[in-house]
């Protein structure tokens, strides 16, 4: 057979127990194709030529660009059934998965993740594809040269239409045993949209790790092993697995249904915390995956919160890893923000303490700090250094000492200042600093205060051509606390 009505065939690009695929050429149109024929072994098999005309009636209702469309159904000279398919240029998944496995997660989620969105789309339709694995999973490439996966292969897909009850016995197994679930292996009429979401954990379980879920040399055993369940956390098998990625995954893979993800759409946003930066932002919005990294589903916050948060803008080629080290070096940036900004409070509090406005600074900086700072003024004032500096009764009459500019007198006292200040400053803010070049002009102007507040007091003018001293907070100098 070299020809399907208006499709040459090329050649045989492979083959199951009820169909065979081949690549084909539209002979009017040159457009390439792939084109689905049932195998001869089959023919006049009402049951199985009534699974191919289903075929064709469920994908053409499902219009997705990742689910390969359907483009033409006929019959051959041989009265054989025939559908006319998308051409996949890069084959299917499981030749990949045999190629290169196991795949890097970021490559794997960018095949599966689009995937999800195509079972997501059929299940919204009610239909169940019942036969999900990598030989049924097509890599076609786009306009751009990127893999783009299909899925195809209806031919066991359940509608939960009464007109297709008939297609499914009761009782009857039907799919593929290594990505079957133990629902599945029960009655694979009653199964729903979670035996999908199960296919497509097995799927990603075996493109990360390179292994099956459940494999064994003997089918019965193989059965039994799906049916009890407890499948090897995948990070046994590869350790360098990101963290949190074992619980999404086994959670696809709970032999309940009633027990994994919500949907799988639910599985494919959980999942999105570790795919790349272009799998993200591509597939967020679709998912409900918020721009703050959380999902937007009330039910699922609590699980999301954190999985998520370190998303949140994250550039089309940045991978999971640079993600995480992105997330330490925000930390480390925000301790140290937290602490300047701590600094800078406790500064400004100090020296509002030295004016009018002390009150206010007592509010912002806090009951505990201010007592710390009261206890260390008590303790300072309670130091006497040098001559009494005590205002006279008002009966005294004032002694008037002879007029010291330079004099060791006022150079004593502000020292005696710059001390207090300095052991207050360490008592108060746990601060040790050595004298600068700020502190040395601090104490002279410290004592050019001292020396105008003298002669204020006792009525003596300032020397000729001298100004009114005055202290400044500019130039990051610290006041002097008097």
């Amino acid at each position: 057979m070299d020809r399907c009505g208006q499709y040459q065939l090329l050649r045989e690009l492979g083959r199951g127990a009820t169909a065979i695929v081949f690549e084909a050429d539209h002979v009017a149109l040159g457009k390439r194709v792939a084109v689905k024929v049932l195998h001869p072994s089959l023919a006049g098999n009402a049951r199985c030529e009534a699974r191919f005309a289903h075929e064709a009636r469920l994908v053409a209702a499902l219009r997705h660009p990742h689910i390969a469309e359907v483009y033409d159904t006929g019959l051959t000279e041989g009265g054989l059934q025939y559908l006319v398919l998308e051409f996949a240029e890069r084959g299917n998944l499981a030749a990949l998965i045999a190629e290169r496995r196991p795949l890097a997660v970021a490559l794997a989620l960018e095949l599966l993740i689009p995937v999800a969105s195509g079972l997501a789309h059929a299940h919204e339709r009610g239909v169940v594809h019942r036969d999900i694995k990598p030989a049924n999973i097509l890599l076609a490439l786009d306009r751009a040269g990127t893999l783009v996966p299909k899925i195809c292969d209806f031919g066991i897909g359940k509608s939960g239409s009464p007109s297709d009850s008939h297609l499914t016995t009761q009782g009857a197994i039907l799919g593929t045993l290594a990505y079957m679930p133990p629902e599945q292996l029960r009655d694979s009429s009653t199964v729903g949209p979670a035996a999908d979401q199960y296919a497509l954990g097995a799927i990603l379980y075996e493109a990360v790790t390179g292994q099956l879920p459940y494999e064994r040399e003997v089918t019965i055993e193989w059965m039994n092993a799906i049916l009890a369940g407890g499948v090897a956390a995948p990070s046994r098998v590869r350790p360098e697995l990101p963290v949190g990625f074992d619980e999404v995954l086994l959670r696809a893979l709970h032999v309940n249904p009633e027990a994994r993800h919500g949907s799988v759409k639910e599985f494919a946003a959980q999942l999105l915390q570790f795919a790349s930066g272009r799998t993200w932002t591509t597939w967020a919005s679709e998912f409900g995956v918020a721009r703050d990294g959380e999902m937007r589903t009330a039910d699922d916050e609590a699980r999301t919160h954190g999985a998520l948060s370190s998303l949140l803008a994250r550039p089309s080629d940045v991978r999971p890893s640079d993600v995480r080290r992105m997330r330490g070096v925000g930390v480390r940036w925000a301790m140290l923000g937290g602490a300047l900004g701590v600094g800078c409070a406790v500064g400004w509090a100090a020296r509002e303490q030295a004016g009018p406005t002390g009150n206010a600074s007592r509010a912002l900086i806090g009951p505990a700090l201010m007592q710390r700072s009261a206890q260390a003024r008590e303790e300072l004032a309670s130091v006497r250094v040098g001559p009494d500096t005590t205002e006279p009764e008002a009966s005294a009459a004032p002694t008037v000492e002879p007029e010291q500019p330079t004099g060791a007198s006022s150079e004593s006292r502000a020292g005696v200042r710059v001390e207090r200040q300095a052991s207050l400053n360490k008592a108060v803010l746990g601060l040790d600093v050595a004298p600068t070049k700020s502190r040395r002009i601090a104490e002279s102007r410290s004592a050019s205060v001292a020396d105008a507040g003298a002669r204020e007091r006792l009525n003596v003018a300032p020397p000729a051509g001298s100004e009114s001293p005055q202290v400044s907070f500019g130039n990051n100098r610290a006041p002097v606390l008097e």
